[in-house]
């Protein structure tokens, strides 16, 4: 703000004006003494008092900023100036409650004044008053449309009342005013990240730090939304860095070994959540994903009470009671059950996320508890909710897989035959999600001689970088179908140098990422010798399973029974055609049944299929890099029976072809 010229006596008039000139030339530490002696002089010098204040928020000194501003509004009580720097030094020491006292009286008396407006819906949002910031930042708006730090500050605060398409469009706004404008640019790619558009997110973020390459929280979402990509050594990188200028930044040391535990890293990320909790021990975020791990690495005991601990810290905390639900039988009088339930019933300040996670820890609470209909109910709620917040083209998916398979059609499969890289190691696993891939693929890393790609390999995102080099977007599935024999043999030797710097020493590296299903042709075209295992449920079973689950990513059909069993419809018919197109036994079936009925002779049969000999270790499960201690059980098959009544949308989008799976024979 503007800094009123005052008279006073003539001497103290030059060591201001003195003092103003040193100033200038950025000597801050020549100037303070000049304005002593001047202010010593007289004491009610308007102009020395304000530019003394000033100094002071400047050097970072917010208690003598706010000395001085105080001094200023002695000297003239109410003046703007004062006003808006007293609430600036108030916010800079974290007295929020008083600096919005200043702001609200600094607004009644300049209501044209955009800082003070502005500076009010900033202290509004710390104190978490939303609604009232966002009303703060309009009426700035209304002053200066084009003001950018006003559309920039609104949309963060709607994105904390859960507003994301208005928090879009206002970030949307700012970038229009000023479209290199790194915050909002930062603040979007945060936002794009929760809408769950990651690719955009990780573009936004990438833009953002060109700008200011400082900007640690802009890299620390990059690193999120790399992680949501499942280009996991980036994300790695990302955390990496921002830990390397900022050690003591809590939240990406937690992410880093979030990351690392997901590669299978479970040792390193332990040792960083440990230094995570030795920084910030009261951090509920890092004590819920240990707990996780935890359960992961079979200590559940110590997972239960570690998630307790977050509770217990945060008692409104909806996702540590899900994973609670997750990991642990909650009895009827278990006092989390009761938490969970007078929290449904009391849900003031609840976000639209937490509310998800408290609708599917319910459910999972009450099935275990063998009563069905409440938790289907809570079920159905948690995924109403969780559709409203989540993307789905659902017309696009279908029309994809119709698209994948006209672009490798049979003439496509038999013209690309025998020209890819000859390496036999890989072993590609797929099969709807919650179908027992995951399981299938954990008795085969299980072998001694075998191993698990985790995340180690994309085949999409290798392959693209083949099917078009330097472009910054390829065309799925096109691109991909009209690779040649040098391409197919450079994808496929891509990826198979990509898995081996792992594991180079194995038989045989096992890939389970779901959505692989889709690439089966490209696969073996550029893998020949590669095995593809497809594992297969009893669709009721295996839509039910992914209905009452909370993804973390990538099944955004699956929070609507008819979404979802309409596109089991489309899995199972790109199955079928890559079963008809590619060579007779190139896909080996597994079902899910036979595995959990007899393990030992299907998991022989599995191992036999991959070209090793049979090992008991295939036995000791490791599910998807998970170590499973629990042996192996048949308890899921016909759960769906149990839900019977409420599922009538799912049957009539599966149709009775599907719906109507008696489950077969076993498999000899």
């Amino acid at each position: 703000m503007t800094v009123a010229r005052t008279t006073g006596a003539p001497a103290a008039a030059g060591l201001v004006e003195a003092a103003l000139r040193l100033l200038a030339a950025g000597d801050a530490a020549g100037a303070e003494p000049l304005l002593r002696r001047a202010l010593r002089q007289d004491p009610r010098d308007l102009r020395a008092l304000k530019i003394m204040a000033q100094l002071q928020q400047g050097l970072g000194r917010s208690a003598a900023a706010l000395a001085a501003y105080e001094a200023v509004l002695a000297a003239a009580p109410g003046d703007p100036d004062g006003l808006f720097g007293r609430a600036g030094s108030l916010m800079a020491l974290g007295r929020n409650e008083a600096a919005l006292t200043s702001l609200d009286r600094l607004t009644t008396s300049r209501p044209d004044l955009v800082g003070g407006h502005l500076s009010r819906g900033v202290a509004l949002s710390v104190l978490r008053r939303f609604p009232e910031a966002v009303a703060s930042f309009d009426r700035a708006l209304e002053i200066e449309p084009g003001h950018v730090g006003a559309c920039n500050n609104r949309g963060v605060a709607l994105q904390e009342m859960g507003c994301l398409a208005e928090a879009l469009d206002s970030f949307d706004r700012a970038l229009r005013l000023y479209p290199d404008h790194a915050p909002t640019l930062g603040n979007r790619g945060a936002l794009l990240r929760e809408l769950g558009r990651h690719a955009e997110a990780a573009a936004c973020c990438q833009k953002a730090l060109m700008l200011n390459p400082a900007d640690w929280s802009a890299m620390n979402n990059l690193g999120l939304a790399l992680q949501e990509l499942r280009r996991l050594p980036e994300a790695e990188e990302a955390f990496r860095r921002v830990l390397a200028v900022h050690p003591e930044q809590v939240a990406a040391l937690g992410n880093l070994a979030d990351v690392l535990a997901e590669m299978g890293r479970f040792e390193e990320a332990l040792d960083l959540y440990d230094g995570a909790l030795e920084r910030a021990p009261d951090s509920a975020d890092v004590l819920d994903n240990l707990g996780l791990v935890l359960h992961e690495l079979g200590l559940w005991d110590d997972a239960v009470q570690t998630i307790d601990c977050a509770v217990k810290l945060e008692p409104r905390r909806a996702r540590s009671y899900h994973r609670l639900a997750r990991i642990h039988h909650l009895t009827l009088t278990d006092p989390r059950l009761a938490a969970m339930e007078a929290l449904a019933a009391d849900p003031e300040g609840l976000s639209p996320d937490d509310m998800v996670e408290l609708n599917y820890g319910l459910g999972r609470a009450y099935a275990g508890l063998g009563d069905h209909m409440r938790a289907f109910d809570n079920f159905a709620e948690g995924a109403r909710r969780k559709r409203s917040l989540t993307a789905y083209d659902e017309r696009a998916e279908l029309g994809l897989m119709e698209r994948i398979a006209r672009a490798f059609s049979a003439e496509a499969i038999r013209r690309g035959q025998g020209v890819g890289d000859l390496t036999g190691v890989p072993v590609f696993v797929v099969g709807m999600p919650r179908s027992g891939a995951s399981l299938a693929a954990g008795i085969l890393a299980a072998h001694p001689e075998a191993a698990s790609a985790r995340e180690a390999a994309d085949f999409s995102e290798l392959t693209a970088a083949v099917a078009a080099p330097g472009k910054g977007r390829v065309r799925f599935p096109e691109d991909y179908a009209s690779l040649r024999g040098p391409g197919l043999r450079a994808a496929g030797a891509a990826y198979a140098r990509r898995v081996r710097a792992r594991e180079p020493e194995a038989a045989a590296i096992v890939d389970a990422v779901p959505l692989n299903f889709r690439l089966l042709g490209l696969i073996h075209l550029a893998l020949p010798r590669a095995r593809i295992i497809h594992v297969r449920r009893d669709p009721l079973d295996t839509c039910l399973s992914c209905f009452t689950h909370l993804f973390r990513r990538d099944h955004p059909y699956s929070y609507d029974l008819g979404e979802l069993g309409r596109h089991h419809r489309a899995h199972q018919a790109l199955m079928d055609h890559w079963t008809e197109v590619l060579p007779e036994g190139a896909i080996f079936e597994l079902r899910y049944e036979d595995l959990v009925r007899d393990p030992e002779a299907q998991a022989r049969r599995l191992v036999a299929h991959c070209g090793l000999d049979w090992d008991p270790a295939c036995l000791e499960v490791e599910e998807a890099g998970r170590f499973v201690r629990r042996p192996i059980h048949a308890r899921s098959i016909g759960r769906w029976r149990r839900y019977e009544p409420w599922l009538g949308p799912l049957i009539e989008a599966l149709g009775p072809d599907l719906a109507d799976d008696a489950r077969g024979p076993p498999t000899p």
